[in-house]
C-alpha cells in the first residue's frame, strides 16, 4: 500500500475540525456575551461583516459545514486572546 493511501485511512481531524474544537474551548471560558466582548476588543467585530463572521463561526459549532475556515479562524484567535488562551499554530 502506498504512503498516501495510508494517510487517507487514518482519522486525523481536519484543520476546520481542530479550529472548531478550539473555538468551543475558548467560548466555554468566555463571558456569556462573548460577541459583545469581541466587538469591544476588535473594531472589525463591531461591524456588519464582523457580526456575520461571529454568527457563522457560532453556527459552525453545531454544523461545521456552515462556516468558512477563515471566519472560524479569525473568531477563534480573537476569542482566545480575550480569554487568555495562548494561541497555537493552526496547521
Amino acid at each position: 500500500m502506498s504512503e498516501s493511501s495510508n494517510r487517507n485511512d487514518q482519522t486525523v481531524p481536519t484543520i476546520k475540525e481542530r479550529l472548531i474544537e478550539r473555538l468551543k474551548r475558548a467560548k466555554e471560558k468566555a463571558p456569556s456575551d462573548w460577541k459583545k466582548a469581541l466587538a469591544d476588543h476588535d473594531p472589525y467585530f463591531d461591524s456588519y461583516g464582523g457580526s456575520k463572521c461571529m454568527d457563522a463561526a457560532a453556527n459552525a459549532i453545531s454544523n461545521g459545514r456552515r462556516a468558512n475556515i477563515d471566519r472560524i479562524a479569525r473568531v477563534t484567535i480573537a476569542l482566545e486572546e480575550i480569554v487568555g488562551i495562548e494561541p497555537t499554530p493552526i496547521i
